[in-house]
């Protein structure tokens, strides 16, 4: 034997290692250094003593005294243990581990898995298996720090970093304070997506009674998840909730969604069904698919989100598909109503509806192009007519440069519809003439700011002219609006200006910004101008309401939009519709929504969001919305939430005609709030 001070020996060991929670099996050469290092020879043990290091690649054990067993791989290390890794580091009094197994065992330790998210503490902390752990008389938490937001307690738990952290008779910290006995409970052990039960949302309400809503969250594949759900209200009814999501490639998320509600109490049981899609197939085929089925009217005014839905009279469902190649597109509609207010046997219904467009090409060596439109529904009534209905509409135009500004596009067309109801046949041509001139003119002005270069103001004025003359079409039916097309004579009149900066993006390159557009447009009917007024007090009126549209976009995080319809004819000369909608986000928990309609004698309607993080960690939001028309608060939520560093609380409350509602909602980051809504108005 030898002793030697401040030594360093290189331990060529071929093994297969894991140091304990997170080494991958290596064969890089393992270096020891200590102030004392003894080195038996017939039983291979080094004692190392003093400023123990060992290192192998990424891994660093530090260790106040260390047996190393070379034939066996067995290590026993103590006097104060760290082992560092790209994952994380543990600590403790005494480690046991084997490099032959990737087993061991840490005394009065810690493992912080940073890299999994996951940090446990206790008398022992025994590496059973590969991502496997078993921690006695300790604690799990996804927290970081010597005093976590909170963590779960118990004599045993068994963490498997890809499944759970399973625990009998533990007990729920949050910071030193306990605040719930558990008997069994299962959390998901890492921070990405695992199936199991959320925590329950609480709450109470003085049309439902008390409620709790109890969800399971069900991790199916990578791109495939569902939330099913309970949700009890006392006073109501018991609802049975499934939200199914898929993400497909060149697809948009879609979702099926089904809620049954059994009534309680006298109230009647309730269904409702949705499908979104929207997304493509093999062979370049586009499916949309927008399906609802409700049972009854008064779910949309108990349980809808917004104006529209509260307001619903008819239930829509339709299911699009769509092909396009270079020159021509081929796409089909099924299309559904049901009417909530009374029998659906006298709603139109249009099963199926297929339509074929052959996009403008140029005929020959001409500056003629040529496009046909066709299409073909299937119309019926349940106790009315039926039948088919077909429109062919070819067209011929062209584009015109005349000068060096001026464009000028003629359109001749022609549209024949066939009718085939009832065994009976009709059929009816009508002639459209069309004329587009248009322009744009655009002039650069020079900044030198910063960032903003340059600034270009494009104006382009356009004027539309379409004529139809009148054709007698008594002889069709009459089903909708494109059963009859009513004579035109109408000369439109837009001018569009849009505003377009020039922004660095580095030294050489740029990128550019339309941050304000300003569109104003108005009609001249002829047909109107030349009619015989009746007795008084008619008159013409040849102009349409001046339509306005602004777009500001000076940001990525805020935009604001403005319509307004003018009615300008000298005995009227008032906004017949307006409309607001803006929104603000610094993407940092700041932001402001609003949106706002006026129609005249029709609609009169506000709703607006605000959301602050001044008060971090607690998170404040407010929305209303409110019925001018009606002089009525439709809806108004306050919301206030707390963010630990891995725990939230939130507690809402709402106010909707006849029925206030208080809920009261605790989750776990990462764990136990997956697909949690998170506007103010959501459910």
């Amino acid at each position: 034997m030898r002793q030697i001070r401040t030594l360093t020996i290189t331990l060529l060991l071929l093994l297969g290692t894991a140091i304990l929670s997170f080494a991958a099996p290596s064969e890089e050469p393992v270096n020891l250094s200590a102030e004392s290092l003894v080195l038996d020879q017939e039983s291979g043990l080094y004692r190392a003593r003093g400023d123990v290091v060992i290192e192998q690649g990424e891994l660093r054990l530090k260790a106040g005294a260390a047996d190393w067993d070379q034939k066996s791989g067995a290590a026993s290390c103590y006097d104060g243990v760290s082992l560092e890794s790209a994952d994380g580091i543990m600590t403790g009094e005494r480690l046991q581990y084997d490099f032959t197994t990737g087993l061991g065992l840490l005394e009065n330790g810690s493992a912080n898995l940073k890299r999994h998210g996951v940090y446990l503490s206790g008398d022992r902390i025994e590496k059973r298996g590969e991502i496997s752990y078993r921690v006695t008389g300790g604690s799990f938490t996804t927290c970081e720090g010597e005093k976590p937001a909170w963590r779960l307690t118990a004599g045993r738990l068994d963490v498997d970093i890809e499944g759970y952290a399973r625990a009998r008779h533990a007990v729920f910290y949050l910071r030193d304070f306990p605040v719930l006995y558990l008997p069994f409970i299962a959390l998901p052990a890492k921070t990405e997506r695992q199936s199991g039960l959320l925590f329950p949302e609480i709450g109470h309400s003085s049309r439902f009674g008390d409620r709790i809503i109890q969800p399971y969250y069900l991790v199916i594949d990578d791109h495939i998840d569902a939330t099913l759900s309970v949700d009890y209200m006392s006073d109501f009814g018991l609802g049975s909730g499934l939200e199914f999501r898929y993400l497909m490639r060149q697809s948009r998320p879609g979702r099926l969604y089904g809620n049954y509600i059994s009534g309680l109490h006298g109230e009647p049981d309730r269904l409702l069904a949705e499908w979104f899609h929207d997304g493509m197939l093999p062979g370049k085929v586009r499916l949309v698919a927008d399906v609802e089925y409700v049972d009854r009217k008064d779910y949309f005014s108990i349980f809808g989100g917004n104006a529209d839905v509260y307001a619903s009279e008819k239930s829509q469902s339709t299911l699009f598909m769509s092909r396009a190649w270079n020159k021509t597109v081929l796409a089909g509609q099924a299309k559904y109503t049901r009417d909530l207010e009374g029998s659906s046997a006298t709603q139109l219904q249009y099963l199926p509806e297929l339509r074929f467009d052959y996009l403008p090409q140029r005929a020959g060596h001409s500056p003629l192009f040529f496009s046909l439109t066709a299409d073909s529904a299937y119309l019926w009534h349940r106790d009315g007519l039926k039948g088919n209905r077909t429109t062919l509409q070819p067209a011929i135009s062209s584009d015109l440069l005349v000068g060096r500004y001026l464009e000028v596009v003629p359109t001749l067309a022609w549209q024949h519809r066939f009718y085939d109801f009832d065994n009976q046949s009709e059929e009816e041509g009508v002639p459209i003439a069309a004329l587009d001139v248009g322009s744009r003119f655009s002039r650069l002005f020079r900044v030198n700011g910063k960032r903003l270069t340059h600034i270009r103001h494009a104006v382009e004025p356009l004027l539309h002219y379409r004529y139809i003359p009148k054709v007698d079409q008594s002889n069709l039916p009459q089903l909708d609006t494109r059963d009859r097309i009513d004579p035109e004579n109408v000369v439109t009149f837009e001018l569009m200006n849009r505003f377009t900066a020039r922004l660095k993006n580095g030294e050489s390159q740029a990128r550019f910004l339309e941050f304000a557009s300003l569109r104003l447009a108005v009609d001249y009917d002829i047909h109107e101008e030349r009619r015989e007024i009746g007795p008084a007090p008619d008159k013409n009126r040849p102009f349409s309401p001046l339509r306005g549209e602004l777009i500001l976009r000076p940001n990525s995080f805020s935009f604001l939009r403005g319509d307004i319809a003018y009615d300008a004819n000298s005995d009227v000369e008032e906004v017949e519709s307006w409309a607001v909608r803006g929104e603000y986000d610094d993407r940092d928990g700041n932001g402001i929504k609003i949106d706002y309609t006026y129609r005249r004698d029709d609609f009169d309607y506000i709703s607006g969001e605000v959301e602050t993080s001044l008060l971090d960690p607690l998170f404040l939001s407010y929305g209303q919305r409110y019925d001018f028309e009606n002089r009525e608060k439709r809806e108004e939520v306050v919301q206030a939430e707390y963010r630990s560093q891995c725990w939230n609380i939130t507690v809402s409350y709402r106010d909707r005609p006849n029925e206030q509602q208080v809920d009261f909602l605790f989750s776990l980051s990462g764990l136990t709030d997956s697909g949690r809504p998170k506007s103010v108005f959501s459910r």
